[in-house]
């Protein structure tokens, strides 16, 4: 064990994902957060890829498994605000849905389909509640539900605590505070401080991290590119004071502008 080490804390995704493959923490958490007993869960499965086909937006779950009543749950570690978490929220649903039946199998197939969002970044609806449910209600009788089996669940470690169980609470505040506060949540604790100390998991953690600065990187630069492209296009910089920014030739420079579908003037290449 290397004490110089950081430790990895448990709101970094891929830490994550990784404590909660493993059975039972990932049913205590479960159960936790829903208030409920639920069957035997098959293994959890992190950063699960669904998609409904190769031209549709596919997406990646950090924590999926299903219990033996064909219930599926999904649980999402965030670190980062999102616009349309909303959205976000129902596509995951609509995803989870198509891999619970296939074409032509019955509707009633469709079991219970749960999606939890742990908020880290702050509260996402900006009501000071650390738990946030939502189901389908009858807009003119709330009394009447729809009975979709669907239920969304927002958690953000910093809001009231008020009406929520204590087990939860110890959750929440674990991942607030990175403080231990029960037998659970120092296994979980106990977990973050194994994979940390362990070179080889970390090697694949470092590598994912590099992996993702470089996908960043590649992210930002192509956007610089296209607002450069964008400005000698429409005039308003120099074609040649662009190449130059951009590190290449004013010949390599204008080749990619006709291939962006746009012209520089000749005015604008001197």
């Amino acid at each position: 064990m290397d004490e110089n080490l950081p430790i990895i804390p448990i709101t970094d995704d891929y830490m994550f994902c990784h404590v909660f493959e493993e059975k039972e923490k990932c049913k205590e958490l479960l159960e936790r957060v829903l208030g409920i007993s639920i069957a035997e869960i098959s293994s959890p499965v992190y950063q699960r890829e669904l998609s409904s086909g190769i031209t549709n937006h596919g997406i990646r779950l950090d924590v999926y498994v299903r219990d033996t009543d064909g219930n599926a749950y999904d649980i999402e570690m965030q670190t980062t605000k999102y616009a349309h978490l909303g959205k976000r929220i129902r596509y995951y649903h609509s995803e989870i849905d198509r891999d619970m039946i296939r074409q032509g199998q019955d509707y009633r197939l469709l079991a219970n389909n749960i999606v939890i969002f742990f908020c880290n970044y702050g509260d996402p609806f900006d009501k000071n509640k650390s738990v946030y449910m939502f189901k389908s209600l009858c807009v003119n009788d709330p009394s009447v539900e729809l009975n979709d089996e669907v239920l969304s669940v927002v958690l953000w470690p910093g809001g009231s605590y008020d009406g929520v169980d204590d087990k939860l609470v110890n959750v929440l505040e674990y991942i607030k505070t990175g403080k231990a506060n029960d037998d659970f949540t120092m296994s979980i604790d106990n977990k973050t401080i194994e994979y940390s100390n362990d070179v080889g998991w970390r090697n694949g953690y470092m590598t994912i991290e590099q992996k993702i600065r470089e996908e960043s990187d590649m992210a930002y630069n192509k956007g610089i590119e296209d607002s450069i492209l964008g400005l000698v296009s429409e005039g308003l910089l120099d074609a040649r004071k662009a190449a130059d920014r951009l590190g290449i030739s004013l010949e390599d420079f204008t080749i990619q502008i006709e291939k962006s579908g746009n012209v520089i003037s000749e005015k604008n290449k001197h």
